[in-house]
């Protein structure tokens, strides 16, 4: 008799040991097909511009390692800054949207998602406001922060009169520091105006790169082949060759095209992939300027070089 209460003594440990082990298995792969692994975020500082209208919104481009990724919703987020590393301004921002698209790209084995963030930017200036080291620093509901380097970005608000119409705007590619961007475009315009309009300048919406105005060129309105900006204007200049000449002007007869080629200076370390320029010019005795907002002219996905990779953990 003791031997067999011994053995079912035995048993029932045998059993209830058994029963923790599948209780505690079962509870472990519950908690791990729960858990949710890290989101990756890519962010490819560069330099950007935006021209504001009326809604006083913008979008920043990212890559998302999932496409629901719910923290940067404008719901999950709880605050949203701007601010500039280089002059420490800070500017509050409100996110409005995020648009993720169903292609992907591989990056180490790892499909990273373009999204759109669009933001609201609540602060009206006649001037330009330039941003030469941004980040955009999210606060998200869990009270997790996010700091996500932008590059350098640059905001325009003004009143803008049409006298021209953009027939091309042709981006010419370069390099700096094993990085593509513009080395300058080639810009073709068409007088809206039935009277000489006299350009007094071009200016380059940007917050690090300007127009290099010694090597400003008009050529023939046939738009050329090449890409290379030394090939057109038959001189190799430096990227960040400072100009001397701080204008250029040009004048219209009646309705007429004209074709300028306008390479960039940069100053800062970001190169662009998107152009805008503010035209002053004359008409009738009076001056005004027209505003062509800034569009992308290379569409390259080089950042996996310079990317940055930021994460967050849900769990």
């Amino acid at each position: 008799m003791i031997f067999m209460k011994s053995k079912s003594g035995r048993t029932l440990l045998v059993v209830l040991g058994l029963a923790l082990f599948l209780g505690l298995l079962t509870y472990l792969i519950v908690v791990n097909q729960k858990r949710q692994k890290p989101h990756a975020i890519i962010t490819v500082p560069t330099s950007l511009a935006f021209v504001l209208d009326e809604a006083q919104t913008f979008s920043l481009d990212l890559w998302l390692s999932h496409q629901d990724s719910f923290f940067l919703t404008p719901e999950a987020i709880v605050s949203a800054t701007l601010t500039d590393e280089d002059s420490l301004d800070e500017y509050r921002v409100e996110p409005k949207k995020l648009t993720v698209e169903e292609n992907f790209i591989k990056l180490s084995k790892t499909k990273y998602y373009p999204a759109r963030l669009t933001l609201h930017f609540p602060f009206s200036s006649d001037s330009p406001i330039s941003l030469k080291e941004a980040k955009l620093n999210l606060t998200v509901g869990d009270g997790t922060n996010l700091s996500l380097p932008l590059g350098s970005i640059a905001f325009y608000q003004g009143k803008s009169r049409k006298a021209f119409i953009v027939n091309q705007l042709l981006g010419l590619t370069g390099q700096l520091k094993n990085q593509t961007g513009l080395a300058g475009v080639v810009l073709q315009l068409s007088s809206l105006e039935s009277e000489i309009v006299k350009i007094t300048n071009i200016e380059l919406i940007n917050a690090t790169c300007q127009i290099n105005y010694d090597y400003t060129k008009i050529i023939s309105n046939s738009i050329p082949e090449t890409r290379n900006v030394a090939e057109i204007i038959e001189e190799e200049v430096s990227l960040t060759k400072r100009p001397k000449e701080m204008s250029f002007s040009m004048e219209f007869a009646d309705r007429e095209t004209r074709t300028v080629v306008l390479p960039f200076s940069y100053f800062g370390q970001y190169l662009t992939e998107q152009a805008g320029f503010i035209i002053y010019y004359e008409y009738l005795g009076k001056p005004y300027r027209q505003i062509i907002e800034p569009i992308t002219l290379l569409h390259s996905f080089e950042g996996y070089d310079q990317g940055v990779v930021i994460t967050y953990d849900p769990n």
